[in-house]
């Protein structure tokens, strides 16, 4: 989908904006030339903001589904296993410590990262309804002349 600019044919002069004519590639009529405001552009430009916050959300959100995944495998082996030292890791080294002492962090790392998925869920939520009322009031006043991206 795009557009053209049609300039008329007087060729004796500059060509302004007045006299072209924009035409929708799609429908093949000309399209209206809609005025963008300030407070059209600071529009667009919070939809662009909040789209970018809304993938980095599912992306943090996917990161922290990985690891409660990890962390319930680890809960597993722990369970599995017969030895009476585990090796846990933390941060970027391993420790030996207790199985039960290895399934209370486990179980701690595990309510917070359930916490902080709960509060991206919100914020996501939060996020969507905001670009769902920009998208309305954008495609109200300009209709399909204007390419959002992609639903969330």
């Amino acid at each position: 989908q795009g557009s053209w600019l049609l300039r008329s044919q007087n060729l004796r002069g500059p060509v302004g904006w007045e006299s072209s004519l924009v035409v929708d590639l799609v429908a093949r009529t000309p399209m209206s030339q809609q005025e963008v405001k300030l407070e059209d552009q600071q529009n667009i430009n919070s939809y662009s903001k909040l789209n970018q916050r809304y993938h980095e959300i599912e992306a943090e959100l996917k990161a922290w589904k990985e690891d409660a995944e990890n962390l319930e495998e680890a809960s597993n082996e722990i369970m599995i296993t017969d030895e009476e030292e585990v090796k846990y890791m933390m941060g970027e080294c391993f420790v030996y410590t207790t199985e039960e002492e290895a399934n209370d962090l486990i179980e701690e790392a595990s309510t917070t990262i359930r916490s902080k998925a709960e509060s991206l869920e919100v914020e996501k939520a939060e996020v969507n309804k905001e670009m769902a009322r920009l998208k309305a009031l954008l495609k109200d006043k300009f209709g399909n002349s204007i390419n959002l991206d992609e639903d969330p």
